[in-house]
């Protein structure tokens, strides 16, 4: 009922016993006038135009007055202004009179904005093994765009990426909170700590009766003296498994004491052989 826009509705349950060996459940239902929205007020909009706003409404003049799609407004128009660089932006939605006919509502949005962050300089910091320019095009964030902190996590697992598929791969990345005294500028500093470069050591493969060992390097395109990579671990996965030759593969690096180079295991369980 309330979803039909019966914001006073009240469903109570109650348990009744009218026969021996009966249960009767009664619902008791007051549901109360429909209410419907008569006009929507958007308020505290001052850095965004309301064009870039409306779209984001769903709540509309003469709708049956549904509050949940009052707050799932205000959360949109809130998300809005977080991609925008509004990190502090809040929005606040209540309901009031429209005019004399009280089942007529005006839904109100108050947009508290605060001020708008953008990025400043990019910066990479202790970078040797890999080139800035490559690490740069990994990065989607530019100079000047909007702040939004999910973006700003977003490259920092890009650039994490990057180290991971060379073999780094115990390489952390961090980016400090750096914002200007008035809050309208952010520093994208990427911290790297690049670590070791991990490589692969040898190829050991067990499991194959039938398929030739050469078939099976070939396909897992793995090299010693390349890196190692759980990207490259888990293609060469992928790729054993397209020749259907296979019912089970695995693929897993051999941790030999303190070094950086592994072996790679490479176990497969060949499929039965059907013939016509």
């Amino acid at each position: 009922l309330r979803g039909r826009g019966h914001r006073d509705a009240v469903a109570t349950v109650s348990r009744e016993t009218p026969l021996e060996g009966w249960l009767q459940i009664v619902f008791t239902v007051a549901q109360g006038p429909q209410y419907r929205v008569g006009a929507v007020e958007v308020s505290g909009c001052e850095q965004l135009p309301r064009g870039s706003i409306q779209p984001a409404l769903r709540v509309a003049p003469g709708q049956p007055f549904v509050e949940a799609r009052m707050i799932a407004d205000a959360d949109a128009v809130r998300a809005l202004y977080r991609r925008q660089g509004f990190r502090a932006a809040d929005v606040t939605a209540s309901e009031g009179p429209a005019g004399g006919d009280p089942t007529q509502l005006l839904v109100k949005l108050a947009v508290t904005e605060g001020p708008r962050t953008l990025v400043g300089d990019v910066v990479f910091e202790r970078v040797s093994a890999i080139p800035v320019a490559t690490l740069q095009a990994a990065v989607r964030t530019r100079t000047d765009a909007p702040y939004f902190q999910p973006a700003i996590d977003a490259d920092r697992d890009a650039v994490e990426y990057q180290y991971q598929l060379l073999g780094y791969q115990q390489a952390t990345v961090t980016i400090p909170a750096e914002f200007s005294g008035d809050g309208t500028r952010f520093t994208l500093r990427f911290l790297v700590n690049e670590g070791p470069q991990s490589l692969i050591d040898h190829l050991l493969i067990a499991g194959n009766e039938r398929t030739k060992v050469e078939t099976i390097e070939r396909e897992a395109g793995l090299k010693p003296g390349m890196p190692l990579s759980f990207v490259a671990l888990a293609e060469a996965q992928r790729r054993l498994g397209a020749l259907g030759l296979f019912r089970r593969i695995q693929v897993s690096p051999l941790t030999r004491g303190q070094g950086h180079r592994h072996d790679v295991l490479i176990i497969v369980e060949e499929a039965p052989v059907y013939t016509i």
